[in-house]
């Protein structure tokens, strides 16, 4: 019997199982990712969608699994938590980290602690925000590494809220509704205070104001819990909700106004990730799309998904050290399979072995982990 493209009624709430297509939007998002760096290097806003469904997955798969945890242990287990994320992202960022840091060695480059440590202690991101503003480049392939610092950042307050309220749906909904509201008022007042930062690219990594691209999914998480899912559901995994989701994106995608791209764009974009998400996982309707979602090939990218944002950015440096510059022929193709080759490796053999060890600290849970977003 072939496997469910989409989850029925009865599994909106969180439940345990597989959750059809969401490996298939990870390969989307990862595959928009990686060649929007290989082959459309100069316009990072193509690259940049990857990451606003890759946050809004993390959010409202995450949310999700604490719901479910609450029913079947009845409580959540902070500690658990985190050692769960600690199994999930340190293994392939130490190896990721000696690689580069050999690689650097042997080529004489010189290795920055400074950077190290703001990627293992997740301020990668205000980092490079500040290099960028004193015209300090840095210096190790580190910095495509930054959405990892967002979530963990969002991730030190979500369970620890969820926690406090023992999930009760009100407090979490307003707690969602302000994690999409404040980034937005947050960079309507940077760029206003700090006009120097338009263009900078601060906004889209500070954590501040990129709370709202995975509370969004959150918000999903909560609706699915509530006793309207049903209809919140089949309106929003409709296909006109879909379709008006992907007009939004290419429209805001278009519009080229520097204020309109530092704040309410995120916000839009952010927003429409939730019919995708929910005509994927639900819909009933958008059949072709779930079965490209659902194809094994695709799932396996998915799966991989993690592996293949870390070891991109080093397979562009690798390719450019040894002498291939972006402008000749092939450039893109070589990366992208030297980053499945590089992924394939830290997936079955750093990242594998350490899915029992994290499973330890599940109280109940058989829903696959979510993954880091990327971007």
């Amino acid at each position: 019997m072939p496997p469910a493209l989409h989850l029925d009624p009865d599994n909106i709430p969180a439940s345990t199982g597989r959750i059809p297509g969401l490996d298939g939007l990870r390969a989307l998002s990862i595959l928009i990712v990686v060649c929007g760096h290989f082959f459309l290097p100069n316009t990072g806003g193509v690259a940049a969608l990857g990451v606003y469904v890759f946050f809004a997955i993390s959010g409202f798969l995450i949310t999700r699994l604490l719901f479910l945890e609450q029913k079947q242990a009845g409580s959540v287990s902070a500690k658990n938590f985190y050692l769960r994320r600690f199994f999930r992202l340190y293994p392939v960022l130490l190896f990721y980290l000696i690689v580069i840091s050999t690689v650097n060695a042997l080529h004489g480059d010189k290795n920055q602690p400074q950077e190290i440590f703001a990627v293992l202690l997740y301020y990668i991101n205000y980092l490079t925000g500040y290099r960028i503003m004193h015209n300090e480049p840095l210096l190790m392939q580190v910095g495509v590494l930054w959405s990892l610092s967002i979530e963990e950042h969002f991730y030190l307050i979500v369970p620890l809220f969820f926690i406090a309220v023992k999930g009760r749906l009100r407090p979490l909904f307003w707690f969602a509704s302000a994690a999409c509201i404040v980034p937005l008022f947050l960079r309507c007042l940077y760029v206003q205070v700090w006009p120097e930062i338009v263009g900078q690219l601060i906004t889209y990594r500070n954590s501040e104001t990129r709370f709202d691209s995975i509370a969004v999914g959150v918000m999903l998480a909560i609706l699915c819990e509530s006793r309207y899912r049903e209809k919140i559901v089949s309106i929003l995994s409709s296909r006109t909700a879909f379709a008006l989701a992907g007009l939004t994106v290419l429209l805001s995608v278009l519009v080229k106004n520097d204020l309109f791209k530092e704040t309410v764009r995120f916000t839009l974009i952010s927003a429409s990730c939730v019919p995708l998400i929910c005509g994927i996982v639900f819909g009933k309707k958008l059949w072709f799309f779930q079965r490209i979602a659902n194809v094994p090939f695709v799932v396996w990218i998915g799966k991989l998904s993690y592996s293949l944002y870390v070891w991109h950015g080093f397979s562009v440096y690798l390719l450019v050290t040894f002498g291939y510059q972006r402008h000749f022929p092939g450039f893109g193709v070589a990366g992208i399979i030297l980053t499945f080759a590089l992924a394939s490796v830290s997936y079955y053999l750093v990242e594998t072995p350490f899915f029992r060890l994290r499973a330890q600290f599940a109280h109940a849970s058989k829903i696959d982990p979510a993954l880091p977003a990327i971007p």
